[in-house]
């Protein structure tokens, strides 16, 4: 898996998109990043990538798979379910990538205990080959 660092800030419920290369010559690994919500939701400063598997890419087999997942206050992902996918190995790749994400810190006098978001990963077999994501931030829990 790729880890990209990266700062995002999100400012009244804009979308925001990032996109990357450098993938040192991996053409699975070409990321796009599109946020949506709120201006109060942790902003992601660690990203991992999924990695999209070589036999579905040699095969020629394309997907998607959304996940959901909750935030804690300190940033850590702390639970992530497959909600919906077209394979079973997109999935596994999307969730072990997501466990790995980091968000800034809650600020402290925010409500919220944690977030809960939608990520929906796009698997394409473009030239070159490449994940594209969706974050769509859903709330959080009051405290």
């Amino acid at each position: 898996m790729k880890t990209c660092i990266l700062a995002l800030a999100l400012l009244g419920g804009a979308s925001v998109a990032w996109a990357a290369a450098g993938t040192d010559g991996d053409p699975s690994a070409l990321p796009e990043m599109k946020i949506i919500g709120k201006p109060d939701n942790p902003a992601l400063i660690e990203q991992v990538l999924p990695e999209y598997p070589y036999d579905l890419r040699r095969a020629s087999e394309q997907g998607r798979v959304s996940v959901v997942m909750d935030v804690d206050r300190a940033g850590h992902v702390t639970a992530v379910k497959v909600l919906d996918s077209d394979n079973p190995l997109l999935a596994d790749a999307a969730v072990a990538a997501v466990r790995r994400w980091k968000f800034v810190e809650a600020d402290p006098r925010m409500t919220h205990e944690f977030r809960h978001a939608t990520v929906t990963f796009s698997f394409e077999l473009v030239s070159p080959a490449r994940v594209s994501a969706t974050l769509r931030w859903s709330g959080g829990s009051s405290s």
